[in-house]
């Protein structure tokens, strides 16, 4: 017996792409040239990982010709008809196909999440997040710095914005009166982060606004700074202290 219908479909594989998310999530998409004609006038030209079904063929390459067809479970089974040359990649992912972390799954069937903030697909968008929380203004003369220093590789980390000098901002552009300000508005945030603002910052998967805030008040009551961050690692006091803080699969 199949769940399969008799429809099928036979695209070329053009390439393989991935999406990333805001919570890290990283999404493989099968690129397909020429699309998939659904009617005269539109045409599908990528479908994402999990519009596949369980029993579909995962090893994929650019150049392969995949039967489609439609699944009783609303999904589409994808199968491999003739195989490329071409380097096959699974699109089980287990690793971030741009950083090499180990990604983590929160749901077995879940796509897996890339939890490196400093991971080059996610950077600009973790920068943002990571700025607008500490209530930094990135329209203007700001925002175009940001986007300057990004994109001629200026940072490789979060942390890099505080590392910065007057002839890494410059670019032509840029003047140093502005680059002095800019530097002077980024380190006036130093020494004002709190716990909470830090934790949204990052914008960690699986971490509640209430867990955040319980966090917020265990800092207040023990007196605890930023320096004491790395008691939120310690299993002896997490397990006693802070049952609440979600435990990552290793």
């Amino acid at each position: 017996t199949t769940n399969v219908t008799t429809t099928i479909i036979t695209p070329e594989v053009a390439k393989i792409t991935y999406a990333y998310h805001a919570d890290g999530a990283v999404e493989p998409y099968i690129n397909f040239y020429p699309g998939i004609a659904l009617d005269e006038y539109t045409y599908v030209t990528k479908l994402p990982l999990h519009s596949f079904s369980s029993d579909s063929d995962f090893d994929i390459a650019a150049g392969d010709v995949l039967s489609l067809s439609a699944s009783k479970d609303d999904k589409i089974l994808a199968k491999v008809s003739t195989k490329s040359a071409n380097r096959r990649i699974n699109l089980k992912l287990d690793k971030c196909p741009v950083c090499g972390s180990k990604l983590i799954r929160f749901t077995p069937d879940g796509p897996g999440c890339c939890l490196n903030r400093s991971c080059g697909a996610q950077l600009y968008s973790n920068l943002l997040a990571f700025l607008a929380t500490m209530g930094i203004s990135l329209t203007g003369i700001n925002g175009h710095i940001i986007s300057s220093l990004v994109c001629r590789g200026k940072l490789t980390s979060i942390v890099d914005i505080f590392m910065l000098n007057y002839s890494d901002i410059c670019d032509g552009c840029i003047t140093e009166s502005e680059a002095r300000i800019f530097i002077q508005y980024i380190h006036s945030i130093r020494g004002h982060v709190t716990i909470d603002q830090l934790l949204k910052s990052l914008v960690i998967p699986g971490l509640k606004l209430e867990d955040i805030e319980s966090i917020r008040n265990l800092f207040i009551i023990n007196k605890f700074t930023l320096l004491d961050v790395q008691y939120l690692f310690d299993k002896s006091i997490t397990s006693s202290q802070y049952p609440f803080i979600i435990s990552y699969p290793s």
